[in-house]
């Protein structure tokens, strides 16, 4: 670039020596014809030229070269450097003034324009950069001038407006708001204050639709800082707002759950707390995590934990049952708690397994007594079965004498008795020792209930010997034959309330039959009638059962009673033996007592269950298997219940089983199970009816059901007039 500079300013040099040489060769011939004063203006032409063109240096040298050949040639005496007149060397001053003063000028001039020429071209490429700026912004930008009208804007108006661009400029700004006035006064502000933040409004396409934006504006100036207009920018918060709407959803879940749910921070000190848990804890001091959280999480929660962790526990909050689930977050550094509450589900449970106690003591019971040979012999075992299968503390069988005292002779014991039953000196008279569960029992022909030893009045000559062998309650149910009661069979539990109305009911039965089968014994009676009155019992008791599942679910009450009456008429139909129908028609009265376990909520669901709600339904068949598994039946009623969600196509549930790996019995409930859950109403649907149950049966024999169940059943509703009861 130096070399570029020299090589100018050595042509310069030239073209000023070149334009005095060129004056100098044109005027010398005339030197005597033309006025001096037509050359020296000629000559200050050149140096003004010169300085103008190329600046003070060159046109110092033009102009000391064309004071040289004026001087040489024009003036006298010619043809000598001598300069005789002083006016002349005042010219020659003047004209090396001028030059220094006209090439200093142009200079500076040429400099001038060089930087306006510079500013224009940055000017330029500032307002394209700001232009690229403005339209790579994703939120709306505009320019707004004075009046209020748009004068420019960038693509992402464009977009949110749905207008082009030509419809934009020159309208005023306000009238794309739903509210024209709040955004022109937004506007005014912004000119007043110099800027504005955040100020909320929503833009309106032609077709209605508003977009939330938050409006920030600031004043620009010209180049007099004068302020010319606004430039605002509008950020699109509608997703935001679905966002912040979202939370608010969401976060009234637990407000509105019926679940109590409280958060504690790191200190344990309650963060949030929903009404449900309020409630649930009224009665109690909320701050004290000590009722909710366990101990062990206490001493955790003052350690540095890097990751999330849960728990789960059983607590009791004013006498109700709760299952909790435990939850540490990391990222929120907080300890969150969810209780459902699960105490009709543990009392159902509570009662069920009391049931189900009671028909395995039942079962064996009556077992016992089709095999009895001797009266000792089964009042001895009927009192070590209520130990052995029922799980009871202690029974034992008292006769009534008919003596003066009136008292009670133990015929029968087992169990912790350690002398209890033989020291009680128990009556039937109406004194003291005759006012217990056992006396009164024998006296009035009804059954007795003590809930519990420590606190029933009439306890008090057994309570302290009856705590010291750890019995709390206690049973007991008259023994009766043709001419009135003869004696009692008394049960001790060990925990408080232990016979609940339910069992108290088995128990009556297990009692008569008991006094039946002595009765039988002492009368001789044949095997048969005692076989017929098991059978009784035991569907009365398995009836007793499945009225117990289904208070639980309303919307299948009956549900078990419609199969089995359906089941056992197929398999009659079927050819079936009469004892393997019964067997049928009992397993179908119970075959989804596994439903105890299913929370209420899924049961009555009104909409389509989840994955994981199905897959919860789907554990009842198991379940089912398991609560009645321990009870010994002649028929195989247990793995019935098991099976009767098992396909032949081996598509059911839960072992996949198919072909002949499934039971007839269970082959025969699958048909009955189907048909009349189609035809009955549903939580999730209204019954669709008994041609849609037929039509799925006949559709899947073969392939899902037992062919000869299928036909039987289609038989019977559309040749027999079957009808569910």
């Amino acid at each position: 670039m130096r070399r570029n500079l020299l090589q100018i300013r050595i042509v310069a040099y030239l073209l000023a020596a070149l334009g005095i040489a060129a004056v100098t060769g044109f005027c010398a011939p005339f030197a005597g014809q033309l006025n001096n004063t037509t050359v020296a203006l000629a000559m200050l032409l050149v140096v003004l030229f010169v300085a103008s063109a190329s600046g003070s240096g060159p046109a110092l040298v033009a102009s000391a070269l064309g004071a040289l050949a004026f001087d040489y040639y024009f003036l006298p005496p010619f043809r000598t450097f001598a300069i005789a007149d002083a006016e002349n060397w005042i010219a020659f001053a003047a004209l090396f003034i001028t030059a220094v003063t006209v090439g200093e000028l142009s200079a500076r001039a040429r400099r001038r324009a060089v930087e306006a020429e510079t500013g224009r071209k940055d000017a330029q490429l500032t307002s394209a950069y700001n232009r690229r700026l403005i339209e790579a912004s994703l939120d709306p930008l505009v320019t707004i001038g004075r009046d209020g009208k748009i004068t420019d804007l960038n693509a992402a108006v464009e977009a949110i407006t749905v207008r082009s661009r030509a419809e934009l400029v020159g309208t005023d700004f306000s009238d794309y708001f739903t509210d024209s006035g709040k955004a022109r006064a937004g506007y005014e502000q912004a000119f007043r204050e110099g800027f504005l933040r955040d100020y909320p409004l929503e833009i309106q396409r032609p077709d209605g639709v508003r977009t939330p934006v938050l409006y920030n504006a600031s004043v620009y100036r010209n180049e007099n800082g004068e302020v010319i207009g606004v430039l605002a920018g509008a950020r699109d918060i509608s997703g935001l707002k679905r966002a912040e709407s979202e939370i608010r959803r969401l976060a009234s879940f637990p407000q509105h759950s019926p679940l109590p749910i409280i958060e504690f921070d790191r200190a344990m000190q309650v963060r949030y707390i929903n009404p449900a848990m309020q409630s649930a804890l009224k009665d109690y001091n909320i701050g004290d995590s000590r009722l909710l959280v366990p101990s062990r999480w206490v001493s955790k929660l003052s350690q540095d934990n890097d990751a999330d962790a849960t728990d789960a526990q059983e607590i009791e909050i004013a006498g109700r049952s709760f299952d909790e689930r435990i939850f540490f977050s990391h990222e929120f550094q907080s300890l969150r708690i969810w209780a459902t509450d699960v105490t009709e589900r543990k009392q159902s449970e509570r009662a069920l397994a009391r049931l189900n106690r009671a028909l395995r003591t039942l079962s064996s019971a009556n077992q016992t007594l089709v095999h009895a040979k001797s009266e000792p012999e089964l009042l001895r075992d009927m009192c070590q079965i209520l130990i052995d299968v029922g799980g009871y503390r202690m029974a034992w069988i008292g006769l009534a004498e008919q003596d003066e005292g009136k008292t009670v002779r133990v015929a029968a014991v087992a169990g912790h008795n350690e002398g209890y039953a033989e020291q009680a000196q128990v009556s039937w008279a109406d004194n003291e020792r005759g006012r217990g569960p056992t006396g009164t029992a024998i006296r009035t022909g009804q059954p007795q209930i003590n809930l519990n030893f420590a606190n029933d009045p009439r306890m008090g000559p057994w309570r302290a010997e009856a705590l010291k062998r750890g019995y709390a309650s206690s049973a007991a149910l008259p023994l009766k034959d043709a001419t009135g009661v003869f004696g009692a069979l008394t049960i001790y539990a060990g925990e408080p309330e232990a016979v609940g109305p339910g069992e108290l009911d088995l128990f009556v039965e297990l009692a008569g039959d008991l006094a039946y089968g002595l009765a039988a014994l002492r009368a001789g009676s044949e095997r048969e009638t005692a076989v017929r009155r098991w059978y009784e019992s035991l569907e009365d008791t398995i009836g007793a059962i499945a009225s117990t599942i289904e208070i639980r679910d309303p919307y299948t009450a009956g549900h078990q009673r419609r199969v089995a009456k359906l089941a056992a008429t197929i398999a009659a139909e079927m050819g079936l033996p009469e004892d393997q129908t019964r067997g049928i028609y009992l397993a179908g009265l119970i075959h989804d007592v596994g439903k105890i376990n299913v929370p209420a909520e899924i049961l009555s669901k009104p909409g389509r269950l989840t994955a994981l709600e199905m897959q919860f339904i789907r554990t009842h068949a198991q379940t089912g298997y398991d609560i009645i598994k321990g009870v010994e039946f002649p028929w195989p009623i247990a793995e019935a219940v098991l099976q009767h969600h098992e396909r032949l196509d081996g598509s059911g549930y839960p072992r996949g089983l198919a072909a002949q790996a499934v039971i007839v019995e269970a082959r025969i409930l699958a048909v009955a199970d189907v048909t009349e859950a189609i035809t009955a109403h549903r939580p999730y649907r209204p019954a669709m009816g008994l041609d849609a149950a037929l039509a799925e049966i006949e559709t899947g024999k073969g392939r899902l059901y037992d062919p000869a169940a299928v036909e039987a059943c289609i038989a019977l509703f559309r040749n027999k007039g079957f009808t569910f009861p």
